[in-house]
């Protein structure tokens, strides 16, 4: 089987989201995600708080202005975040999602490279979700293994991409 990652499809999935909660992408993941999960340093584009804060991000040696203005594709990016927030997204999956029997469904109709529901999955002699990214000066990943409880974070300061990858 053939698949593909879609930043286009996934920026529709939140415009669709954000219309079926009745509220714009940014309000609807504030009140129903971001609040209720607790991630106080998560937000969408880089507001003046966390600004102060936010490593400049680089690439082939020279600085690159951050990418703040998603429009259509917010749900495919605009999400800006801290290790601490990730970390505890980590958590709350792990703890919260029943990911156990989510990817023993995944593990049970699917191979490896499929996605489920925007994660990357990766089979194999161990299965992990994951997911990466990358904006205009940073890359980030994001992997989950569920049959050990644990996670791991990438973030930096470079478009530098498969190196975070690889890290990750």
């Amino acid at each position: 089987k053939e698949y593909a990652y879609s930043n286009l499809g996934t920026g529709l999935l939140g415009i669709i989201a954000a219309d079926a909660a009745n509220a714009s992408y940014a309000n609807a993941m504030r009140r129903d995600v971001l609040q209720p999960l607790e991630l106080a340093d998560t937000q969408i584009g880089i507001l003046p708080d966390l600004h102060s804060r936010l490593a400049i991000g680089f690439s082939d040696g020279a600085d690159i202005p951050n990418w703040d203005d998603f429009d259509a594709l917010a749900g495919a990016g605009a999400l800006v975040s801290t290790v601490d927030d990730m970390l505890r997204f980590i958590q709350h999956s792990l703890k919260d999602s029943g990911l156990d029997s989510s990817i023993t469904a995944i593990q049970q109709q699917q191979h490896e490279g499929t996605t489920a529901l925007g994660w990357q999955v990766r089979n194999g002699d161990v299965t992990m979700l994951w997911h990466s990214g990358g904006t205009g000066g940073y890359a980030s990943f994001l992997g989950i293994r569920p049959d050990i409880g644990t996670g791991v974070v990438v973030l930096t300061a470079s478009t530098a991409y498969m190196p975070v990858m690889a890290l990750g």
